[in-house]
């Protein structure tokens, strides 16, 4: 049966801005530049999107949110008015706890201009910052296209700081063309020096379609070897611990009390409703809601082995009570647009998540958190099933490797584990 134990809701959401002034030679995610025109139309059809929903969903409306995160793209390159209008409609359809945690990537680099709209983050209870640093390398910087300096971090992290704003975390990128062990020394050791309370580190990755892929394929860039990547990822995880920074999952390094509250719901198997073009969303919906329909007659399209409707596949699941949904919203602007206007959700994926997938996706998502890692009454409370009866051999296989490690009523990664972690979590796909 797929269940999941929640005394009292605990929801959380994602909101995606898809917008930056030059994309990343390596990113692959929905953003795109020079969409400028486009920017009111979108404000207007996340609302639109966000009124659609809650008709579906009335739950939503009352429903106070623990975590809120906007992302991108690059939220800040939207202008203060667009942002009074975008923080208006939020207070319009949500509630917010007392102590939501609301995070907003941003790029560093300021204009007089953005100091305001910081103050407004501020006021409307923005309390973290996701901070896109990558490197502290200029040169590697404009190869990379981030449009920033290093000299925009300092700038921007110290008036974060000026107006109130202290949970900063930041992000590196490891592996890049060229990069050296001296140079990644250097970039660790300058983001430990400033006031941030989590660091996310990344290994560069080779997504297909973008322009870093078509520059290696040409051969006029070349990508570091496994051996010099491994280095750099065992001097990460041996430097940031050092300097306060506990690693908490396998990316996310954080100062005691300062983890990601919202990005631990991904990996805790809590439940999260996306909105904007690309977002994705994980959720259980009402019984007697007619949400499932209407995606239907919104032409989205079903991720499933069968050619069945969305509704019988949910009747199929053991207990329809119990069943969840992933769904993804189109990842262009103008369609996404263009879809709400059309008074239509604008889902292109949706999967009913039945008992297997459940059970599966419980275990290696808990597996990332290397401190609680996969907990045997947590899987109980969520499943009605014993860890054992169902992935018992294959723990039993991951001990005897050195992947895991088995303590007090939780299986965790090792070292070993966490650095073969696509391995381990493949492990638990039937």
């Amino acid at each position: 049966m797929t269940k999941l134990n929640q005394t009292k809701r605990d929801m959380g959401i994602y909101l995606h801005i898809p917008f930056c002034k030059e994309k990343c030679i390596y990113c692959d995610f929905p953003s795109y530049q020079g969409l400028e025109a486009y920017y009111d139309s979108y404000i207007e059809a996340l609302e639109g999107e966000i009124r659609l929903l809650q008709v579906e969903e009335p739950w939503l409306r009352t429903l106070p949110i623990q975590t809120f995160y906007i992302g991108g793209g690059t939220p800040n390159v939207l202008s203060l008015k667009q942002w009074k209008k975008l923080l208006g409609i939020l207070a319009k359809y949500f509630v917010y706890t007392p102590s939501m945690e609301w995070t907003v990537e941003m790029n560093p680099g300021l204009s007089e201009k953005q100091f305001a709209l910081l103050q407004l983050w501020k006021e409307a209870g923005i309390n973290r910052i996701s901070l896109g640093i990558q490197t502290f390398n200029n040169k590697q910087l404009a190869f990379l296209h981030r449009g920033h300096t290093k000299q925009d971090v300092y700038h921007t992290v110290e008036t974060l700081l000026k107006v109130g704003i202290k949970n900063i975390s930041g992000d590196l990128i490891y592996g890049l063309p060229g990069q050296s062990l001296v140079d990644w020394q250097t970039q660790l050791g300058q983001i430990v020096e400033l006031p941030l309370t989590h660091v996310s580190v990344y290994g560069l990755q080779l997504e297909e379609g973008t322009l870093l892929e078509r520059m290696v394929k040409s051969g006029s860039i070349k990508l570091a070897d496994e051996d010099t990547l491994d280095t750099m990822y065992d001097l990460m995880c041996s430097y940031l611990p050092s300097k306060g920074f506990e690693r908490y999952e396998i990316s996310n390094f954080a100062r005691p009390g300062y983890e990601s509250q919202h990005n631990s719901r991904y990996w805790q198997y809590k439940e999260y409703i996306g909105f904007g073009a690309g977002s994705h969303g994980f959720y259980k919906p009402s019984l007697n809601s007619s949400y499932m329909t209407s995606m239907e007659n919104s032409g989205a399209e079903v991720m499933d082995e069968k050619d069945d409707s969305i509704k019988e596949r949910m009747r199929k699941t053991v207990n329809f009570d119990s069943s969840y949904i992933r769904y993804g919203n189109h990842p262009y602007v103008v369609p996404y647009i263009n879809k709400v206007r059309q008074g239509m959700l604008p889902q292109v994926e949706t999967v009913a998540i039945d008992s297997k997938r459940f059970e599966e996706d419980f275990c290696f998502l808990a597996l990332r958190m290397l401190r609680e890692g996969l907990q045997e009454e947590a899987f109980y409370l969520a499943t009605g099933k014993e860890l054992s009866s169902v992935f018992g051999q294959t723990l039993d296989e991951l001990l005897t490797k050195g992947l895991l490690f088995y303590q007090e009523g939780r299986y965790c990664l090792t070292p070993l584990g966490a650095k073969e972690g696509n391995y381990v979590f493949s492990q638990f796909i039937r």
